[in-house]
């Protein structure tokens, strides 16, 4: 919410918008001055404010404040205050003109994406003290917290250059999705560092749309910065018993490249599916991408490291733990492709054990 302020510096007067009293948690039409503002500063900023107000009236240049202020009834509130400053022929101010925003929210977001970055580092950090037995895991965590915070950093570039209100409460929303995503990852690797052996792995009852929904906001950025069009079809199996964190990076995994790896030529298309075939289940990604050279690429595609395409976000390691994930429970992965036309990538579950179809 913004709020407009006038304070003519000549007759000491005031004069406030309504949405400037909404602001300041009083009614409308409430007779008001100047220190009426400085009584609802909150404590701990009321000499940096003052000391704004003489360099204002020194300079005759209003910088940009950003304060909090505190309402007769406790509530504490961020605001962002600017103004044009209207001098006479001599120089002298007549009067000031401004905005008053509260940015509460924005600032809240902001904090939540510091502490998640903050996170990132202390995990990073965590990770890298580990011994041997966690390399691996360590890969898996850097590849899967990529897109996400990817998409983090998209998102605040367009937040810095955000023009309106709206734009920004809309991209607050979706820093809002992100952030809960990348929370939930983050909490999830922390509790995976217990490494379990493989028969203690915990499955459980997971829907593919909702991992699919769940990917998909994960990289949104990146989906409408490419105007990518993904399409799916659980019908035939709509749901599978299996190790969540796996499959969330299967998908994540499978459906980035898809966008990544796409032609210049044209807009990405991602059509994702299950089936049944001998009582196992079936899931395929197939795209309209730049497709793989799988006579000279075919005895790498799955290699750690191993990359196909001069692209720079190319690391060679998303297929690989992709294989190393599926294989670890039992299943295979395998791919078709056919260059500047696309790749079918498909995974056959319930090889030899674990994944139950449902």
């Amino acid at each position: 919410m913004t709020g407009n302020w006038q304070t003519n510096v000549i007759t000491k007067t005031v004069k406030w918008s309504a949405n400037f009293y909404r602001i300041m948690g009083l009614e409308e039409n409430t007779e008001v001055t100047f220190n009426t503002y400085l009584e609802h500063v909150h404590p701990e900023d009321i000499e940096r404010v003052k000391l704004h107000q003489q360099n204002t009236l020194k300079n005759n240049k209003f910088e940009d404040l950003v304060h909090r202020i505190k309402l007769q009834d406790g509530t504490v509130k961020i605001v962002r205050v600017r103004a044009n400053i209207n001098v006479n022929e001599f120089g002298d101010i007549i009067d000031i003109i401004g905005t008053c925003q509260d940015i509460t929210e924005q600032k809240a977001s902001e904090q939540k994406i510091i502490q998640a970055k903050e996170n990132l580092i202390v995990l990073t950090q965590h990770l890298s003290g580990q011994n041997k037995q966690l390399e691996d895991f360590a890969h898996i965590s850097s590849h899967n917290l990529r897109s996400p915070v990817s998409n983090l950093n998209a998102l605040l570039h367009l937040y810095r250059i955000s023009e309106t209100e709206e734009e920004r409460e809309e991209l607050f929303e979706k820093f809002e999705t992100v952030i809960s995503h990348l929370t939930t990852t983050l909490n999830t690797l922390i509790e995976a560092l217990k490494t379990k052996k493989e028969c203690e792995k915990e499955l459980e009852i997971l829907e593919f749309d909702h991992i699919l929904r769940k990917t998909k906001e994960i990289i949104s950025q990146k989906i409408s910065g490419t105007n990518a069009i993904i399409t799916s079809d659980f019908s035939k199996t709509p749901k599978i018993k299996y190790d969540k964190t796996y499959l969330e990076s299967i998908f994540l995994n499978l459906v980035s490249n898809a966008v990544k790896y796409r032609s210049p030529n044209r807009a990405p298309e991602v059509h994702i599916k299950t089936e049944i075939i001998d009582g196992k289940i079936k899931l395929t990604f197939q795209d309209n991408g730049l497709g793989i050279d799988l006579k000279k690429h075919g005895h790498k595609l799955f290699g750690l490291n191993k990359t196909f395409h001069r692209h720079p976000e190319a690391k060679g390691v998303g297929l690989y733990l992709t294989k190393v994930q599926i294989e670890s429970m039992g299943g295979k992965i395998y791919a078709t492709s056919e260059v500047n036309k696309g790749s079918v990538f498909t995974v056959i579950f319930n090889e030899n054990r674990h994944e139950e179809p449902l």
